[in-house]
């Protein structure tokens, strides 16, 4: 299984520009997921008007997720568990919580968050970058 960080999750259904390495991975993978706070995440930027989405956010995630084979991986205490008690390295809870969810999967997450190297070899996160 493959984890797809927020923001490649938006790229690639936005059509925007991915490293041909990475979409190569992202188009090739089978199961593709997100966290479901990917989802509250892709709101909240829809909202602050950070990102412009074509459809209505609820839709786009319907489109996004189950139109294309992604699974939207729920939050669960052992998830919530596990993002409470990893290290500070990256301040934002969101991102904790994906990282969380990759590592509560054995999912291997693409993502270009240049601190979450910090957690592969802190907690055995297997990323992609």
């Amino acid at each position: 299984m493959m984890l797809l960080d927020t923001h490649i999750w938006i790229r690639w259904l936005s059509g925007k520009s991915l490293p041909r390495t990475i979409l190569s991975l992202v188009e090739t993978t089978d199961p593709l997921a997100i966290s479901a706070i990917s989802c509250w995440e892709l709101v909240l930027l829809s909202k602050r008007n950070r990102i412009k989405l074509p459809l209505p956010a609820d839709e786009w995630i319907e489109r996004g997720t189950m139109a294309v084979g992604i699974q939207c991986l729920p939050l669960d205490e052992r998830i919530l568990v596990l993002a409470a008690s990893l290290s500070e390295h990256h301040r934002d809870p969101a991102d904790r919580m994906i990282i969380a969810t990759a590592i509560a999967y054995d999912a291997e997450l693409i993502s270009f968050d240049a601190i979450f190297s910090d957690y592969a070899t802190s907690s055995g996160l297997k990323l992609i970058a």
